[in-house]
């Protein structure tokens, strides 16, 4: 093209020379001096090379250059740097310093354009990495929803935890793949997700290979229109919340609902508003008695046996509830009965408990109930009106199973150990023949016949194999033997007819010079009716017979008492029991066997 262009511009060139010499030959024909043809010749000349030479220029060198400018910079603008490269070497001609400065920024810009992109893209393959990374440890199942809620994108370490397979989750809409309900909130979260930026959650419950499985599913928006949910599997914390709160309303004795449910459920029954409600109070009689006496796993076996027999007694109603809202007090609760109904209930209740013994003692409860069926129910009021009817019955019914249970506890320590049987017998004996020759009056003289009786009662709670053993005790041994005194107190204290008897008991292995047990009390500190017990018992101790020794007679009895006179035992009851003693003050076994 350049070519074609250059020898047009040189034959016009000749022809306009060609013409100017024929024009100056017509001018010399008209007598034009030489010198002004020779200067209007190169004047012509000059201006017509100049003007060919502007076109030469124009169309082999700056044109050009002006299009290779507007090449370089369209295509510096698509990142084509090949092609940019390829023209680079045509960009060294004189006077396009400037155009090459362009370019050199351009290309300049361009490589740090293209090293943020490759160190852009190396970033990504890297987050790329990490997220897969994330993805393989997590043990959370990620879904990518489009805003119609169709799956676009499953993730997850173990294929085995979703509830279809990979394949027929993709491209399908929450509505084919999940139940309504499930749907429902999971396409409400979507869309809330995506209107309001903030991150939405919900929980629900999906049978999963025969097990019901629960997932909490947080969702959060990463797109115009595309949600991030991340779904875990809380099976097991769920399970572990649901078992606390469980326990948390449950008994761990009886596994009865505790006072923390009634509370709620009497409540709740306010809400409902509901026409009839029965409430029924249980309390078992002498569970302190049996506590002090048979130890706190002894007692538990009475509220356990309790607690079985009311549900027993309740099991076809399903609407009752039973409650242990105390340490020996029950409640049931029951809805739509009137008063014939659960004074039958509360009969029945009774009567299985009675008819109910542990360790040979027969269990014992009180009951009381009320009804509410009219107006706004008051829990606290219905609740008293049932408890002023049980204590009427308690002052009486706990008395007599405390009665009961001393007769049991004194029979039971019998079985256990015949000595113990014969060693009572004749403490009492004695310590009554003792009280009458003091001349003490007849009431006096039975409340000493009544605690001489019961004075080892606490012995009850001794292992029997020290309660038989048929050796001299250890000093550990003994130690543990003088722990009687007090348990024997104790089951005294809690019987209103025996508890004024609590104290003598309490203090017949006091000595007289203040060395004695439990209190260390000295002289007539010591009540005198404990005082009468001691001498007894020390005398019936030392004329029986022990597995380890031969029982004593009479006179070396007499003369150990005497011996320790003031020191041990009060002299003068020793100075009576000496005057007065007679045979029939004590029964010698071995006669009698």
């Amino acid at each position: 093209m350049f070519i074609t262009f250059l020898s047009s511009v040189i034959l016009i060139d000749i022809m306009i020379q060609i013409a100017l010499i024929l024009f100056m030959t017509l001018v010399l024909k008209s007598k034009i001096e030489l010198e002004w043809l020779i200067s209007i010749y190169m004047l012509v000349t000059t201006a017509m090379h100049l003007y060919f030479g502007h076109l030469i220029l124009q169309k082999a060198y700056y044109k050009p250059i002006m299009r290779l400018l507007k090449f370089v910079k369209e295509n510096s603008k698509h990142g084509n740097t090949e092609i940019i490269e390829n023209y680079k070497p045509y960009c060294h001609l004189k006077g396009i310093e400037e155009i090459k400065e362009h370019y050199d920024e351009i290309l300049k810009q361009r490589c740090n354009n293209c090293t943020s992109l490759i160190e852009s893209k190396n970033e990504l393959s890297l987050n790329e990495k990490r997220y897969k990374a994330i993805v393989e440890v997590m043990s959370d199942i990620l879904f990518t929803y489009d805003a119609y809620g169709n799956f676009v994108d499953v993730k997850t370490s173990d294929e085995g935890k979703l509830f279809n397979h990979k394949d027929q989750i993709i491209g399908k809409n929450l509505r084919e793949v999940m139940p309504d309900h499930i749907a429902d909130q999971g396409l409400m979260c979507i869309n809330e997700t995506l209107s309001t930026g903030n991150v939405s959650k919900f929980k629900y419950e999906l049978p999963i290979k025969n097990r019901l499985k629960h997932f909490e599913t947080k969702m959060v928006k990463f797109s115009k229109n595309r949600v991030l949910a991340i779904v875990r599997d809380i099976t097991d914390s769920e399970l572990e919340k649901r078992r606390i709160e469980f326990l948390s309303y449950q008994d761990p004795l009886t596994s009865m609902f505790n006072r923390r449910y009634y509370q709620e459920k009497i409540a709740s029954y306010q809400s409902e508003e509901i026409k009839v409600l029965g409430l029924l109070i249980v309390d078992v009689n002498g569970l302190k008695l049996v506590n002090d006496t048979f130890g706190h796993a002894e007692g538990d076996k009475w509220i356990l046996e309790v607690s079985k027999i009311i549900d027993r007694c309740i099991h076809k109603r399903h609407d009752y509830r039973a409650m242990r809202i105390g340490g020996d007090e029950f409640v049931v609760l029951c809805p739509d009965i009137n008063k014939y109904e659960i004074a039958e209930l509360s009969d029945q209740i009774v009567k299985s408990v009675n008819a109910t013994k542990i360790n040979g003692i027969n269990l014992s409860i009180s009951t009381g109930y009320e009804i509410h069926s009219r107006g706004l129910l008051d829990p606290e009021t219905l609740f008293a009106r049932a408890e002023n009817h049980l204590l009427r019955k308690k002052l009486t019914e706990s008395q007599s199973m405390r009665h009961n249970a001393v007769d049991a506890i004194i029979s039971t320590l019998n079985e256990k150990s015949e000595r113990e049987r014969w060693h009572s017998a004749n403490v009492s004996n004695i310590a009554k023949q003792l009280a009458k020759s003091l001349n003490m009056r007849a009431e006096e003289v039975n409340d000493i016949v009544t605690a001489s009786l019961l004075h080892d009662i606490g012995k009850i709670t001794i292992d029997d194999q020290i309660l038989n053993k048929p050796g001299k005790l250890t000093f550990k041994e003994y130690r543990h033997m003088q722990k009687h005194v007090e348990s024997s107190y104790k089951i005294l204290k809690t019987i209103d007819a025996y508890s004024h008897l609590a104290e003598y008991v309490y203090s017949h292995h006091e000595r007289w010079d203040g060395t004695g047990y439990p209190r260390g009390l000295k002289g007539e500190n010591i009540p005198l009716a404990g005082r009468i017990i001691c001498v007894a018992d020390a005398y019936e101790a030392m004329r029986a017979d022990r597995s380890y020794r031969k029982g004593m007679s009479h006179d070396k009895a007499i003369s150990e008492l005497v011996k320790h006179a003031g020191i041990q035992f009060d002299p003068a009851l020793v100075d009576t029991f000496v005057v007065h003693y007679q045979e029939n003050w004590y029964v010698d076994q071995r006669l009698i066997s």
